[in-house]
């Protein structure tokens, strides 16, 4: 029995003993008191059992980057995005997807090779709708690929996504020192930082408002 009907239960149980109780010898208080245990034990499984469903909400990833909004209400032009797309080469060095899966991958849609470049997107390479369903969480997910190519940094130094609230981010991700030297990395500043980040997301949404962006801590939410 769910915890939600035990209340009624016990409410209707304590009842018929107190009509009872002047007709009984003795203590006979452990009986609702044993139903008020089995009230209480019943709500808390329920409870608990809605929290391991509901997950644990944490910070999954953070670092220093620029948000860019709700997920929603960004206007993204893919075609600025087609110089940096990764190539096939390139994907297949990522290694998301399979060579096989990614053999007619130059004639993709932009939306689909930044899908294949990202594990979730690859995930859901293959079903229904998806494309459709998620345009800007894809873009939001795989456009990190074009920020790093664009600017010479190492694949995965950046992280971009529309994480568990649908605010979307770009920041990064860079562990250091890094397993291998990349002078544009090495050589990066806050200050540098800031001002690619804001020439490449104005470039890619038309939205002036990002010229001014200030970097900041971005967080990743998520729930496991």
């Amino acid at each position: 029995m769910e915890g939600k009907a035990l209340m009624p239960v016990f409410l209707r149980n304590r009842r018929k003993v107190e009509k009872k109780q002047k007709n009984w010898k003795g203590d006979s208080f452990w009986l609702v008191d044993f139903l008020e245990w089995c009230c209480y034990t019943g709500c808390r499984k329920k409870k608990e059992k809605e929290n391991m469903q509901m997950g644990w909400y944490h910070v999954a990833r953070s670092g220093k980057g620029i948000y860019l909004g709700e997920e929603r209400k960004i206007v993204f032009q893919e075609d600025k995005l087609i110089p940096y797309l990764p190539t096939k080469d390139e994907a297949i060095k990522i290694g998301e997807m399979s060579e096989e899966k990614l053999k007619d991958y130059d004639e993709w849609p932009i939306v689909q090779k930044l899908a294949s470049v990202d594990y979730i997107g690859a995930y859901y390479f293959e079903e229904e709708d998806f494309f459709e369903d998620y345009h800007n969480r894809i873009i939001a997910n795989g456009m990190h690929c074009c920020f790093e190519k664009r600017y010479g940094y190492p694949f995965g130094s950046f992280r971009s996504v529309s994480d568990y609230d649908f605010n979307v981010m770009i920041f990064c991700n860079s562990l250091w020192p890094p397993k291998e030297y990349n002078k544009n990395l090495a050589e990066l500043t806050e200050e540098k930082l800031e001002k690619q980040l804001q020439e490449f997301l104005t470039e890619i949404t038309g939205d002036s408002r990002y010229a001014d962006k200030k970097l900041e801590l971005c967080e990743e939410y998520t729930k496991t």
